[in-house]
């Protein structure tokens, strides 16, 4: 079925949809310094999204009965789409984080115009230092999944799955001002002899929030938005609600919304746990990982709620790995500074030659000159004898990346 489709494609269409993939596969052959290889790894993730993407779309197709559809529980199984295994806490990874550049770029640039994140536009846009201007609302894009013993590898049908999460997603950060959007992964308890687990899959944001009359009759219509004049197709719920409840998934979706508060929606399903592999996966590796080294917050202003809600979910995901979170108002440095938007900090180090600890700066923004330059700066002041591991990390933040 997909020769035929593809064949009726522009070329200009495939050239886009392959060619920048499989150029990053190239790449992923060279030399590349971190700042490199976190742009490569974004265009990797985007083009497996692409790709999955268009195969869920014409596997879904078959389903639909446009391709002859048999009859008979066939048309859902042997001829249906196909599960398959996955890390499920880096398909969410991967996905937030195209929506996440997505967005951004949106937001800078504007939907009219054509730019890149990577390529930040005239200073009547961005500061100097490659950040948005400080009287502009923040909203942080946080991933939050717990370590699990057993690893989050699991047959499911990703595609699908990747689908919806892009959907979600891009709804929130669409409709999120200020605050924060909080994307959770949770395994529900099940039966000791179950061949299943339940999953809990929620998409929280604080953002405008759906009316009560749209939210109990015209969510998961096709076409339909609370405002006609918003751009968009209005098909984002009904293409998550059609998908979710489909044999392939068999799971079911559950919003709660407030106007002016935000929105909540969970999406629930099962999956069957991957066979056990002699590698450990994901994050299953990291417990007491941190035994006996210390971890200090500097500038997560609990003010803001999008920082205040980064910080509690490192915080708590690093204690479950054995790390002693340090308050900044108790005497004395931790092993390890987290610092949040503030090249300042790490620039106070390098001048006091204090420079002997790991220090993680966090930034919305991948162009963030200033911060990069103070990174390089602290990292090249520090003892030769010494192994400094020290970064930028950018959003979307999630305890996995870090």
């Amino acid at each position: 079925m997909r020769r035929p489709f593809l064949c009726a494609w522009p070329a200009s269409q495939l050239t886009v949809g392959v060619a920048p993939f499989a150029i990053a596969q190239l790449m992923s052959d060279t030399k590349l310094d971190d700042q490199q290889s976190s742009y490569l790894q974004t265009v990797q993730a985007c083009g497996i999204s692409l790709i999955e993407t268009v195969n869920h779309v014409l596997d879904y197709t078959k389903l639909s009965g446009n391709t002859g559809r048999v009859s008979g529980a066939e048309a859902t199984t042997d001829r249906g789409i196909q599960k398959s295994e996955v890390d499920l806490a880096q398909l969410i990874e991967e996905t937030v984080e195209g929506c996440w550049m997505g967005q951004r770029a949106r937001a800078l640039i504007g939907d009219s115009e054509i730019g890149s994140v990577y390529a930040p536009p005239p200073s009547t846009v961005l500061r100097e230092d490659g950040q948005l201007p400080l009287d502009r609302p923040q909203v942080e894009c946080v991933v939050d999944i717990p370590w699990r013993e057993e690893g989050w590898r699991v047959n499911l049908e990703k595609g699908g799955v990747r689908r919806v999460l892009m959907n979600l997603v891009s709804n929130a950060l669409k409709f999120t001002t200020d605050g924060y959007v909080l994307v959770t992964l949770r395994a529900l308890p099940a039966p000791e002899d179950a061949e299943a687990i339940p999953l809990e899959i929620a998409v929280i944001d604080t953002g405008k929030g759906i009316s009560k009359d749209f939210l109990q009759s015209q969510l998961f219509q096709p076409f339909s938005q609370e405002n006609p004049l918003q751009t968009g197709t209005g098909l984002g719920l009904a293409i998550v609600n059609s998908i979710v409840s489909s044999d392939a998934v068999r799971g079911k979706v559950d919003v709660w919304s407030t106007q002016g508060l935000g929105t909540e929606i969970k999406v629930s399903l099962d999956a069957v746990p991957a066979r056990r592999r002699h590698s450990v996966d994901s994050s299953a590796s990291l417990v007491d990982f941190g035994l006996g080294i210390s971890v200090t917050f500097l500038g997560f202003d609990e003010r803001i709620r999008g920082f205040k809600l980064l910080r509690d979910v490192l915080e708590m995901n690093l204690q479950d790995w054995g790390f002693e979170a340090r308050p900044s108002t108790v005497p004395g440095w931790g092993d390890i500074l987290l610092v949040n938007e503030s090249e300042s900090v790490v620039d106070h180090f390098t001048e006091q030659g204090n420079v002997g600890r790991p220090i993680v700066i966090f930034s919305t923004s991948r162009s963030a000159v200033e911060q990069l330059r103070a990174v390089q700066a602290y990292v090249s002041a520090g003892r030769a004898e010494s192994i400094i591991l020290s970064s930028m990390l950018t959003s979307p933040f999630s305890i996995l990346r870090l």
